[in-house]
């Protein structure tokens, strides 16, 4: 009886221990690598069910099929339970929506707005044409008369007419500059994140560089604005709007626009947005549901810390427990045995 019940109790703390130390180690995972997307691996372990198939019905309702398949592709990737009329009622969503693709062309032609891949070819195309040259003279202008200009939108029109006439890296860039500039223009952006891109770009530009610039562009040299801007600001700025416009492009290739959308309501650094590709190439065609489902909460890790640090805590006071009960067990720990104490004495006797 006494042997059933040590076995007993033994792989219940077995099973305990290795839950445990599951938690624990997701917890250091999350306080160390949260760049690796694991923020909303572990926060998406908290949403039940009926809350997928809540914000499912309610993007149907608001004829959002993009964010509804999304948020359904996720539930699917999480083995998430949804209702069978629910199921149906997605597969039954056309694959090609012409509408929406006139609607989009539309909004591209009238407003600048886009939010598919569609909307976006149109506005890409629209700023090779002349809209990077006219948001260089717009923005430069400003400057040269001692205005405020979008220093944004002015640093992502000159990259962006250097990829109408580089290789293709740059050339590979287009859409991302496009969107990014659209987004800045929509209003549509992460506000913290291009104020402090702005301030860093405003002290960087070569002013007569600028000057050259704006000037070609003007006058329609389109070969000499291009020589001239790749001058205008700092190769140290320069680097790193090319890697916030790296970033948003990793977004773009693996979960499309409204993902791009999506991320630049919601972060407010770059180490954000590092966090924001990463979860991307996790969740693919489900990034958007994850983010419509955890928000910014997505890529921050505020609010998980009294959490993360109680797990920690506890599986270190649970393994010292354990290895303190084990011990015991094996006569490694507890009393001193009676010949460990009468020896002393007998010793002292002598």
């Amino acid at each position: 009886m006494k042997v059933a019940a040590s076995i007993l109790l033994g792989g219940l703390l077995a099973v305990v221990t290795c839950l445990v130390f599951l938690e624990a180690c997701l917890a250091a995972r999350v306080l160390l690598a949260p760049e690796t997307g694991v923020i909303a691996e572990y926060r998406l372990r908290g949403v039940r069910a009926d809350r997928y198939e809540a914000a499912i019905r309610e993007a149907l309702d608001e004829a959002d099929t993009p964010a509804a398949r999304s948020i359904f592709d996720l539930a699917t990737a999480q083995r998430v339970n949804l209702s069978e009329d629910l199921k149906a009622e997605i597969a039954a969503l056309p694959a090609i929506d012409p509408a929406n693709w006139l609607r989009q062309a539309g909004q591209c032609a009238v407003e600048g707005d886009f939010e598919s891949e569609m909307g976006l070819l149109c506005v890409s195309a629209r700023d090779a044409a002349i809209g990077d040259l006219v948001d260089i003279v717009t923005e430069g202008g400003a400057l040269l008369r001692g205005e405020t200009p979008d220093y944004w939108t002015f640093a992502l029109a000159s990259a962006g007419l250097a990829s109408n006439f580089t290789g293709p890296g740059l050339l590979a860039a287009r859409p991302t500059l496009s969107l990014l500039k659209g987004l800045r223009k929509l209003g549509k952006k992460s506000t913290q994140l291009v104020q402090e891109m702005s301030h860093l770009i405003a002290r960087s530009i070569d002013t007569s560089a600028l000057k050259a610039t704006v000037d070609h562009a003007r006058a329609g040299r389109l070969g000499g604005a291009r020589a001239s801007a790749s001058r205008v600001i700092d190769r140290r700025v320069a680097s790193r709007i090319s890697e916030i416009v790296s970033d948003t492009g990793a977004i773009l290739a693996t979960s499309g626009v409204r993902a791009v959308r999506e991320v630049w309501g919601i972060v407010q650094s770059a180490r954000e947005l590092q966090r924001a590709v990463a979860t991307a190439r996790t969740y693919g065609t489900g990034f958007v549901g994850v983010i419509k489902l955890l928000g910014a909460d997505a890529v921050r890790v505020e609010g998980l810390l009294p959490v993360l640090l109680s797990w920690i805590c506890v599986a270190l006071l649970w393994f010292v427990g354990v290895a303190v009960l084990i011990g015991r067990r094996l006569g490694l720990l507890g009393k001193p045995s009676s010949s460990q104490i009468e020896a002393p004495s007998q010793r002292a006797g002598v």
